[in-house]
């Protein structure tokens, strides 16, 4: 045989070391194997090895070489049908697996890990019943086995039998009380049952097993937010991803539940009950509910702003702040608005929209001046404004929104007895909303109290010709 200078070395080094002669062996024949030393290449058990070692690093492919070699080699090798159904399994290639877990399974009928192996191939390709089958088959074979029971209540969970699958999975638990995968799969099940209580006992279990296992946060975390508890959901996710927990794209949509308001910028809707739907719809279309709930200042919205601070998100605290401050804007309480928007204002001195609506609460309470001056740094800072992660908005959004803080401080300056200020902002408002029927009658009012009466009438014409349009756009949504 040609001598392979790496496997002598370490053959040797395991010497010193004092392990024991069967482990000296397997090392040489693996170190062998890796290497392409010429013997080990005529071994059906070699390929086999070989092919477990590409197996483990998720070379399935190669793995698969292998096994198909040692196959060859040995057409009765149960082992290597095993593997190779394994590896097809880990690949997505549920036929061929279940083609290779039945030859293992005609070679030696009375090992129960073959059915075990093929229950899971049946149970991801969706033939439940024949997964529950061959899981059965395996306990009658093993009736210690603790993962066919798991796997079993998996199938039932699934065929959304959850009492069945309670029961097969708690058979595993009892089996093997530190089972961490059967806690987290009853945890599932109570889940699918509601019962979220149970979900968070079982979650909290396979932490005390394991204070590591960043899915069980993870999925404490998912059962908590269904509780309704989102600061301890905020907490255990927190942990999750400490711990490094990775969302994969379908996960990270479900983890956008975690935020209890809707977005302002994508109208995307981050809410448990059907009332708060409706009321954070009405928010964010401007028609608040002046007898809302009154609970609804406090919750979501505390959970909500300490959601965002305990993930550092400035921008989302502040936005939360501006939406209380809405709340209590439209139910007249302008004193708490403005206190509302000034906690926005210190936490985001950049914060457009704070600015924005702190001087329409001004404007109401009279104060011009303190309106004008919030008003303008709405407008100086617009180009500043940002959504929730912190990025510029749209160029559209900004757009939009220079219009209606320019007609703002148009109506103020009105309000005032400051007509030509009025008319310039009033103008410009029109530039960036032409449709905007406010804007052309508080300019003609402006021009009537200048003297200016042909404008006057021509801005009065122009709003009325604007607010038939739009009347006659929500007759029609309305017909339809």
């Amino acid at each position: 045989m040609k001598k392979c200078k790496f496997c002598a070395e370490e053959i040797q080094d395991e010497a010193k070391r004092g392990n024991m002669k069967i482990k000296i062996l397997c090392l040489f024949l693996i170190c062998c194997f890796i290497c392409g030393c010429e013997s080990s290449l005529n071994s059906a058990e070699a390929y086999k090895n070989r092919g477990n070692a590409y197996l483990d690093k998720g070379k399935y492919n190669k793995a698969i070489s292998d096994y198909t070699k040692a196959i060859k080699l040995d057409p009765n090798y149960t082992y290597a049908y095993y593997d190779r159904g394994l590896a097809y399994f880990k690949k997505g290639d549920y036929v061929q697996a279940i083609l290779d877990y039945t030859k293992a399974v005609e070679l030696d009928p009375n090992w129960n890990i073959s059915y075990e192996g093929r229950g899971r191939a049946y149970s991801e390709k969706g033939d439940y019943d024949k997964a529950v089958v061959d899981f059965n088959k395996a306990i009658e074979l093993n009736p210690k086995s603790f993962n066919a029971y798991n796997e079993l209540g998996n199938v039932y969970r699934k065929k959304n039998e959850l009492e069945q699958a309670v029961s097969e999975v708690t058979r595993a638990i009892e089996i093997d009380p530190n089972y961490v995968i059967a806690y987290k799969n009853r945890g599932l099940v109570y889940e699918q049952e509601n019962n979220y209580d149970a979900a968070i006992s079982d979650y909290t279990k396979t932490i005390e097993i394991n204070p590591k296992d960043a899915d069980a946060y993870a999925l404490r975390a998912n059962a908590y937010y269904l509780n309704k508890e989102p600061e301890k959901a905020l907490n255990d996710f927190c942990k999750a991803k400490s711990l490094g927990f990775k969302c994969p794209p379908d996960v990270n949509k479900l983890l956008d539940a975690y935020f209890p308001l809707r977005h302002p910028l994508n109208n995307k809707l981050y809410i448990v009950t059907e009332k708060e739907k409706e009321q954070i719809y009405h928010l964010f279309m401007g028609d608040i509910n002046e007898n809302a709930d009154n609970n609804y200042l406090n919750e979501p919205i505390e959970s909500t702003i300490a959601f965002y601070q305990h993930a550092g998100n400035k921008y989302g605290v502040a936005w939360t702040y501006t939406i209380r401050g809405d709340i209590y804007a439209h139910r007249n309480d302008f004193d708490q608005a403005v206190s509302e928007y000034t906690k926005a204002i210190k936490i985001d001195s950049n914060f457009t929209f704070a600015y924005a609506n702190r001087g329409k609460a001004y404007y109401y309470k009279s104060n011009y001046d303190q309106a004008v001056f919030d008003l303008t740094n709405a407008i100086k800072t617009v180009k500043f404004g940002r959504s929730l992660d912190g990025k510029f908005e749209p160029e559209g959004l900004q757009v939009i929104t220079l219009g209606i803080d320019y007609q703002a401080r148009g109506i103020v300056y009105y309000s005032a007895g400051e007509y030509k200020q009025a008319i310039s902002d009033l103008t410009e408002a029109i530039k960036f909303g032409p449709g905007y029927a406010y804007c052309y009658y508080f300019r003609g009012r402006s021009y009537e109290h200048l003297g200016n009466h042909d404008q006057a009438v021509s801005d009065y014409n122009k709003a009325a010709e604007l607010e038939r349009e739009h009347n006659n756009r929500i007759n029609e949504i309305s017909n339809n």
